[in-house]
């Protein structure tokens, strides 16, 4: 099976230069939270794809979705939200 991480190497780059950029401005520039908020978007947005990615490499190993999102979040250590 083959998976398209197009997406997710932008990103992952996109992170990396708003980290750099985060590392060299001065905390009380308005820029420095700039940076500091898109490291953290970008973050989110990584972890996400990464997550997708891994549900597709992994679904046809499991016949249950919901077990492998469960060992996902393990992994990480991120605790569900309830749905109610």
């Amino acid at each position: 099976m083959s998976i398209d991480t197009q997406f997710l190497r932008h990103h992952s780059d996109v992170l990396e230069y708003a980290l750099g950029k985060l590392n060299l401005t001065d905390p009380d520039e308005v820029s420095h939270d700039m940076y500091g908020a898109a490291c953290l978007k970008e973050f989110e947005i990584v972890l996400q794809q990464s997550g997708s990615l891994l549900r597709k490499i992994l679904g046809g190993y499991l016949a249950d979705n919901r077990r492998l999102i469960a060992w996902f979040l393990r992994i990480f250590s991120v605790t569900p939200r309830s749905t109610a």
